[in-house]
């Protein structure tokens, strides 16, 4: 591991506002100007090491000074990946397994996975192998692939965890927040994402929350004008989507749309979101979108006809029920409940398979048999 410098905390909106004011709306424009791989100007960006070469180098061009914003605080920060310097006519290359000092290796591509929080574990998981591998291919095929996969049920029945399933069958390693070859048979190929956003709506959620996330974090899209509209932050952020091929998770979306007992049900509550949602679907780029939510969120609609549903084309949307009865009794003699087979599947039944109440059941009833029955 090579040692580096990274910029202080405090100071990272500061070298963010230092890229636009000097003329780079892009990441990869400042990347191509220096030389220097865009993965070591996103590090630079977030606050993460990079060499102290390169560290010098960038603080120069953005004519920043480097004993102001440096971290020295760890003098041996470590270096996360290797930073090669690189040109811009460096094309991807695909990934063919070696082999190096007796372990598999593949060669890199410069990708992220960028996270607003950290993807939750995925603590039960029974019953939905099949399924997974059904949204996977739905996701990956090569003929009109959807926009927008839509994972709808309701809340603890297990949206999230297929969801992160399957960011992990798509090559997401989400333990270490990075983008890895996956294995297909005998053959290994390269994640079909250069970039995964994973993005948790909570109750309150702005327009603008999610929009500067997706644009700066994301995507890495400094504007060299600040932008005033939704319409101007919605285009550039389709414009990002356009030149990375990206997967954007949306989990929890139901938290900014009207609840089920609202005249306007699964309406986005802010009109702002409603129009990002919208161009997810009907706008032009190469990218697709993963969510979580109760509802279906109806600005996944045409908005020119009132009440219409999305377009199948270009929206699937997956139900999400309980899991099967034989899967509910593993869940449950997996959390060690030593009830017999017929009452466990009783249970399993009486629940529908929701995976939450099985996980809680299992808590109240283990170490003491029959105790679910009283």
């Amino acid at each position: 591991m090579q040692r580096g410098t990274k910029v202080r905390k405090d100071c990272i909106k500061k070298v963010k506002q230092a890229l636009r004011q000097n003329g780079f709306s892009l990441q990869k424009d400042l990347a191509e100007e220096l030389n220097i791989s865009k993965n070591t100007i996103w590090n630079f960006l977030n606050g993460k090491p990079v060499y102290y070469s390169n560290f010098e180098e960038i603080c120069r061009r953005l004519l920043l000074n480097v004993q102001e914003i440096a971290d020295f605080s760890d003098a041996n920060v470590e270096v996360a990946r290797e930073e090669e310097k690189t040109d811009s006519t460096v094309q991807t290359k695909s990934v063919t397994k070696v082999e190096l000092g007796g372990q598999d290796a593949y060669p890199t591509r410069e990708t992220r996975v960028v996270l607003n929080q950290a993807i939750p574990e995925v603590p039960v998981w029974k019953g939905r192998d099949q399924l997974l591998e059904e949204l996977q291919t739905k996701l990956l095929q090569s003929e009109n692939p959807v926009k927008v996969l839509a994972l709808i049920g309701q809340g603890g029945i297990g949206k999230t965890s297929l969801a992160v399933k399957l960011l992990e069958a798509l090559g997401v390693n989400c333990g270490r927040s990075a983008l890895t070859p996956v294995e297909k048979g005998a053959n290994v190929e390269e994640c079909a994402y250069e970039c995964v956003i994973y993005f948790k709506a909570q109750e309150g959620t702005s327009f603008d929350d999610v929009a500067e996330f997706i644009l700066i974090d994301g995507l890495g899209i400094q504007t060299a004008e600040t932008l005033k509209t939704v319409d101007e932050k919605i285009a550039k952020i389709i414009e990002g989507l356009a030149q990375t091929r990206t997967l954007v998770v949306l989990d929890n979306l139901e938290s900014i749309l009207q609840p089920a007992n609202h005249p306007q049900a699964g309406r986005s509550i802010s009109p702002d979101w409603g129009k990002l949602l919208n161009a997810l679907v009907y706008q032009q780029h190469q990218s697709q979108t993963l969510l979580t939510s109760r509802e279906v969120p109806t600005d996944l609609a045409d908005i020119r006809y009132e009440g219409a549903e999305p377009d199948s084309e270009l929206v699937y949307i997956e139900r999400i029920s309980g899991v099967a009865t034989v899967a509910g009794v593993e869940i449950l003699r997996q959390r060690q409940l030593k009830d017999s087979v017929a009452d466990l599947q009783w249970i399993s039944e009486r629940v529908e398979g929701h995976v939450f109440l099985l996980t809680q059941l299992a808590a109240i009833g283990k170490g003491k048999p029959g105790s679910l029955f009283l």
